[in-house]
């Protein structure tokens, strides 16, 4: 089942001349030369026979693929051109369309777990704390009064905007950050101050719906037609600018 390196050593050649002319803003001036190349080991490692080394392999091929996301759409094309094993095939084009549409749109908004109701306009208090989500995790309960998250006070923008809304100006706080960001919540709670550091979750889409299920996930939708028309554009490309 283990593939015949010299099949990847043709797609490497070719990854290493895009990767040459194509440098990313997110890749480190120092990065060894060899960084932008899919390592040809993990490569045969996810064709093995033992069900783990695949899954390990896999693994690292994920975690390059968010190391360089600039880059990895188009190196995982390549590769996925290059390889004839199926599951490896198939697991490359599921990795490289994950990472297309994740360049193009982000991880997706952040999300705490909470339900709120505003405190004044300064405030916000905490009514529910929905099960297995970053606020149950971090340890936030019914009660606690968010005062500010990060950077913002809330009572500060208050004095500086007549119109400031702590509730919406969390939500869209919150909204702006991606899955993994960690924040820090000030909060009230029992007459004592606090600070809680929250690792977001992606926000789920039924967060979004309407109270009579409308709105079927539309960012699905527009994330799929990307990728359509991107893989349309990789296979259409003339093959110089692939290589």
């Amino acid at each position: 089942m283990m593939m015949k390196l010299s099949v990847f050593r043709l797609v490497l050649l070719a990854l290493m001349s895009w990767g040459a002319v194509h440098a990313a803003e997110d890749t480190p001036k120092n990065a060894p030369k060899d960084a932008l190349k899919v390592s040809a080991e993990v490569l045969n490692q996810m064709a093995s026979d033992q069900f783990e080394q695949r899954e390990q392999a896999y693994g690292e091929l994920k975690s390059w693929a968010a190391k360089h996301r600039q880059q990895a759409p188009e190196i995982l094309y390549q590769v996925w051109k290059g390889v004839d094993n199926p599951e490896v095939k198939a697991r490359c084009h599921a990795l490289m369309k994950q990472s297309a549409i994740q360049r193009k749109f982000g991880k997706g908004k952040g999300f705490v777990g909470i339900m709120m109701d505003p405190v004044g306009q300064v405030a916000i208090r905490v009514l529910q704390v929905l099960p297995n989500t970053p606020a149950q995790k971090a340890g936030l309960q019914p009660g606690d009064v968010i005062v500010g998250i990060d950077a913002l006070d809330f009572s500060e923008l208050k004095e500086k905007k007549a119109s400031f809304d702590a509730r919406d100006t969390f939500q869209a706080y919150v909204s702006g950050k991606q899955p993994d960001d960690v924040v820090t919540l000030h909060l009230e709670r029992g007459g004592a101050k606090l600070d809680k550091q929250v690792t977001l979750m992606k926000r789920p889409a039924s967060a979004d719906r309407g109270i009579f299920g409308q709105g079927q996930d539309r960012a699905k939708l527009e994330a799929e037609a990307f990728f359509k028309q991107w893989f349309m554009g990789m296979e259409n490309a003339p093959s110089k600018e692939k290589n």
